[in-house]
């Protein structure tokens, strides 16, 4: 071989390295990757996937954070429709909705297949949107939260399994009723130029208010930012069952919880 040959294969040798080592190395500022862990829900979770979420008018969604409207139809009790939903401008009152809509099952395996605008207009919207006032006032629904490792709730004491709480809006979810609540929390590495946190774990702990106890968690970890994205679309779809988004485009990973056994 020449000395070209071996310089050019050299070359070629230290790209493929250069390579594989930039796709093992966690990228600081990638779209997170994330993994969950239904261990701790004791069987109430199901997750679910879809294929794929355009808007009405057939543009793309890109880097949107989707949240979930489920409607429920009075013959199909071992289903709900689900589409997605993105409130938009400064007050969040404007919406547009997604395409296709799905139904997913609620028993046997679960599956997410295509439904009809046509359904869906014959069934019940059990999680209608809400105004930013509105949300607001569910935060502040009888919660303080400390500034150390707890929330206080109806006078109980709730430990976070995380060191550190998410934005003060996206920290507690309180059910319709005041029965139950979700508290976020997370684990990782802060990264100070940007403000937040990036690879680490994150928590979603369901409390029934009026014991104080811990029902189950739901955990996981991610790696590249976007830390903030696995709390701010946790949605009580009724009383007893909630919606929680890990992934912030709705395609993988959405579980929904029967909060009661």
């Amino acid at each position: 071989m020449t000395n070209e040959g071996r310089r050019r294969s050299t070359f070629l040798l230290l790209r493929a390295v250069l390579i594989v080592m930039l796709l093992l190395v966690p990228q600081q500022f990638a779209v997170a990757g994330f993994t969950y862990s239904l261990k701790h829900a004791g069987g109430r979770c199901r997750a679910y996937s879809f294929r794929y979420w355009a808007l009405m008018n057939g543009r793309a969604i890109i880097g949107s954070r989707l949240h979930m409207e489920f409607a429920r139809e009075d013959d199909r009790p071992d289903s709900l429709l689900v589409r997605g939903r993105l409130p938009m401008g400064w007050d969040l009152s404007i919406l547009e909705y997604t395409k296709p809509i799905y139904r997913i099952a609620l028993t046997g395996k679960p599956t997410a297949i295509e439904a009809t605008e046509e359904e869906w207009k014959r069934a019940q919207v059990l999680n209608p949107h809400k105004s930013w006032e509105e949300r607001r006032k569910d935060h502040e629904f009888g919660v303080r939260v400390a500034e150390e490792d707890h929330a206080v709730i109806n006078g109980h004491k709730l430990p976070i399994r995380g060191e550190y709480w998410p934005y003060k809006s996206d920290r507690v979810e309180v059910s319709p009723s005041g029965r139950y609540a979700v508290l976020h929390s997370m684990n990782g590495k802060f990264d100070e130029r940007r403000g937040e946190f990036y690879r680490g774990r994150f928590y979603y702990q369901i409390y029934d208010l009026q014991t104080g106890k811990e029902i189950f968690w739901v955990d996981g970890s991610w790696r590249g930012a976007a830390s903030w994205s696995f709390f701010s679309l946790t949605d009580w779809v009724t009383d007893n069952m909630v919606v929680l988004i890990p992934d912030p485009e709705a395609q993988r990973g959405v579980l929904l919880c029967n909060v009661p056994e």
